[in-house]
């Protein structure tokens, strides 16, 4: 459905009522319209943002159809750089919660 929200955002706005549609699919349209883009350069971005938002590398492997995670990982590793340092912080937290009496 044309203009229908795909989501809210923290503060209940729909993205399509903020700047997404100029900050990321228009610049995405106008490469498409040069023939840049292809159905596989969607499916890339949807990938590369979804992981830089902490969803699942599963889930997304899942709805990129990909056979086995392992794929996804070769092919998007890069676009989770900060995954060691969120994984050393939170055994760090939860290390502090169980030494607390």
């Amino acid at each position: 459905m044309a203009g229908a929200p795909i989501g809210r955002r923290s503060h209940g706005k729909h993205y399509w009522q903020s700047n997404f549609i100029k900050r990321v699919f228009n610049p995405i349209k106008r490469k498409a319209a040069q023939g840049w883009a292809t159905p596989y350069t969607f499916c890339h971005t949807m990938a590369t943002l979804l992981l830089q938002a902490g969803v699942p590398v599963k889930v997304v492997s899942e709805r990129l159809g990909h056979e086995d995670v392992m794929t996804t990982l070769r092919t998007y590793a890069h676009v989770m750089p900060n995954d060691q340092g969120r994984a050393a912080d939170t055994m760090q937290a939860l290390m502090r919660a169980a030494k607390k009496p």
